[in-house]
């Protein structure tokens, strides 16, 4: 493991308890998101977040896959199953905005999945195995083994931090 990649992203694996907590208020908080120009009416009780995309770094991505090429080469996953496919949830996170308010931010979590596997027929949306969550994985670090969260908030929501096209 390159110890560069992971102390870089260390802080975008949560534990699963504050995956829980993130999960839950995006189910239970009556959270609806709507595109930034949406002009409609919302349900009575509801709140709107804007969101219109999610951006997720490349080094990011490869520190997690990484980890799963690890995870699925050892005995975890050689003689059970191996990390063949992600669960990605909605939750909602507390950041401050550039005038010093909290405000509730989607956020976009990554889940590994054991045994996942997907259908083939482009007209058949459902896996053909759901999988299991993988919650933690073991991985060396400094000649021990750790098992550090599998789950990921690596998202950057856009609105607020959508890209600019170029011309």
């Amino acid at each position: 493991m390159n110890p560069q990649l992971h102390d870089s992203t260390e802080h975008f694996r949560i534990s699963v308890p504050e995956a829980d907590t993130r999960i839950n208020r995006w189910q239970n908080e009556n959270y609806i998101l709507v595109p930034k120009n949406f002009e409609g009416s919302f349900p009575p009780g509801y709140r709107p977040l804007e969101i219109n995309s999610f951006s997720l770094s490349v080094e990011d991505l490869l520190h997690l896959t990484e980890r799963i090429k690890t995870y699925n080469l050892n005995e975890s996953g050689k003689d059970n199953y191996p990390i063949s496919g992600f669960a990605c949830r909605l939750g909602i996170k507390d950041y401050i905005n550039e005038k010093g308010e909290q405000e509730p931010l989607p956020c976009l979590l990554i889940e590994p999945l054991l045994d996942f596997e997907r259908n083939d027929n482009p007209d058949n949306p459902i896996a053909a195995n759901p999988g299991e969550l993988l919650e933690r994985i073991p991985e060396e670090v400094h000649g021990k083994i750790v098992d550090y969260s599998a789950i990921y908030d690596f998202s950057y929501p856009c609105p607020p931090t959508c890209p600019t096209k170029k011309d």
